[in-house]
């Protein structure tokens, strides 16, 4: 099964790419946040004028609006990666029951089997979009 998992991302290169500098570029926009208002803050206690104010309103604003668009685009990436690794996950465990024995199958329910399948699929898939993503992140934090 991992194997067709393998292929999928390797088919979908450019949507995992895509996905990965999406994240990263969410994670470094929470990293400048927090400095951004920092310098803001420090303004204030300086003493600026509201010119400076407005400045730093519209730089954090102007953050604020990109973090959303990317969490938006990160959104749209991710229900297409999953969609596309269910159904191979699903072809494939198909695939694998019609060449098997009847016999194996014939005594339990076929509408309990893609139930099945569809929620075991369901459970990778968010797992993977989960964990797999986290793990690139700790390796650009060290």
């Amino acid at each position: 099964m991992m194997h067709v998992l393998l292929d999928c991302l390797r088919e979908k290169r450019a949507t995992v790419l895509r996905y990965v500098a999406i994240t990263l570029t969410l994670w470094a926009i929470g990293l400048v946040i927090p400095y951004i208002s920092g310098q803001y803050i420090d303004s204030l206690v300086k003493g600026i004028d509201l010119h400076g104010i407005s400045f730093f309103v519209a730089i954090i604003a102007v953050v604020n609006l990109v973090q959303l668009l990317c969490q938006y685009f990160r959104s749209l990436v991710t229900v297409r990666l999953n969609s596309v690794i269910a159904h191979s996950i699903s072809i494939e465990i198909f695939r694998k029951i019609f060449t098997s024995r009847y016999k194996t199958y014939s005594n339990i329910d076929s509408a309990y089997y893609v139930n099945q399948i569809y929620r075991d699929t369901g459970a990778v898939t968010g797992f993977l979009s989960a964990n797999i993503i986290n793990l690139f992140l700790q390796f650009a934090t060290v």
